[in-house]
């Protein structure tokens, strides 16, 4: 039934409401120059209903039992026992690839260690009490953005996963890691990666695979067991690598109206440039 009035908002917000319809056609056109008008459409296409998929499974998340949400998503943690095993703390790198709230959801529950997930507040306080107790309930410990820095140092001294979504826009891009990232330069934060190597901890991909409606299938990747051993820029390579590889594999499940490029690269961040082709204004300078 969720479904059903899913497909009629996705309705009325692609067909009708228009929602950021430029932004995806423009991310999509940039990211897969080598793709048909038709094959660009389809992408678009099934990116809304995954997008409405995702806010329809949400609410259902409100009042799904946990032996109901063990048949949503498929979760192995054999990549990383030796991570487990090793007691070092493991962060969980993803990019905004649907269900992001079920991968939440999966990892606290199936975790042998406590896994913290950070959150952005709700302006709105019934909404933010709703979501926030929602997100809790398979055993996550939610963290609040603006309170990261100071309950995150009370876990440095414990074994502890943290779920972080690394293709956030930097709030500065001047002390971002600037990359190519789906043909074009793309600032990238670098909490991630000097947490690693501050903390020594272990770093893991998630690949999320939709495989149907309601059914998703998680795959994790290994990134490093020992942050602190890897080289500037490393991680986030690898980061990215992973990331845009498991977004061409599955096009449609990446969020696509975020307006993830809308920082231009100039020459004030040619000195943040960790990649190799630098753009043609890097080498004029």
């Amino acid at each position: 039934m969720l479904y059903g009035l899913g497909d009629f908002a996705r309705f009325v917000l692609y067909r009708c409401l228009r929602y950021r319809v430029y932004v995806v056609r423009e991310n999509l056109r940039f990211a897969f120059p080598e793709k048909s008008v038709t094959e660009l459409t389809q992408i678009e296409r099934r990116f809304y209903r995954n997008l409405v998929d995702t806010f329809v499974e949400t609410i259902r998340m409100i009042s799904m039992s946990m032996p109901n949400f063990d048949r949503v998503v498929d979760l192995d943690l054999t990549p990383i026992q030796p991570y487990l095993d090793s007691g070092r703390p493991i962060h969980f790198l993803s990019g905004h690839q649907f269900n992001w709230e079920i991968g939440n959801w999966a990892l606290g529950r199936k975790l042998p260690i406590p896994f913290l997930a950070v959150y952005m507040p709700l302006k709105n306080p019934i909404m933010d009490r709703i979501f926030l107790e929602m997100r809790s309930r398979s055993g996550s410990i939610m963290i609040a953005v603006p309170s990261f820095s100071q309950q995150l140092s009370e876990w440095t001294a414990k074994s502890y996963g943290l779920g972080l979504a690394a293709d956030q826009n930097p709030a500065k891009a001047g002390s971002a890691f600037w990359l190519n990232f789906m043909h074009r330069p793309t600032p990238f934060v670098t909490g991630p990666e000097k947490g690693a190597a501050r903390n020594r901890t272990a770093s893991v991909f998630i690949h999320f695979i939709r495989v149907k409606r309601g059914k998703y299938h998680m795959v994790l990747e290994p990134m490093g067991e020992d942050g602190s051993l890897l080289e500037m820029g490393e991680l986030t390579r690898k980061y990215r690598d992973l990331l845009e590889s498991s977004i061409r594999k599955n096009p449609d499940n990446y969020l696509w109206s975020h307006r993830r490029w809308k920082m231009p690269f100039t020459p004030q961040y040619q000195r943040r440039w960790i990649d190799e082709d630098p753009p043609e204004l890097h080498n004029k300078a």
